[in-house]
């Protein structure tokens, strides 16, 4: 269980960004010589780096102080819930 939300973490700020944005950063009618794709297309990666290494930083802290709690429920005898 914890592969398939350690996937959806890394994937799901991707796809957020991407349908925020609609893709709409290449154009393919354009003549030899010109770009492909839009100037805009850095804000795409920053955004989603930013969120991707916020829910990563998230869920790593959230995983590690729920370990930390279930170890110190042990400890005083208590079954993990």
């Amino acid at each position: 269980m914890r592969v398939i939300a350690a996937i959806t973490i890394i994937f799901l700020p991707a796809t957020t960004t991407a349908t925020f944005f609609s893709t709409s950063f290449f154009d393919f009618n354009v003549g030899p010589h010109e770009r492909v794709y839009s100037w805009w297309l850095w804000l795409y990666w920053l955004v989603t780096i930013a969120l991707t290494a916020i829910v990563l930083l998230g869920a790593v802290y959230w995983w590690r102080r729920k370990e930390e709690e279930m170890a110190t429920r042990i400890r005083k005898g208590k079954a993990p819930q």
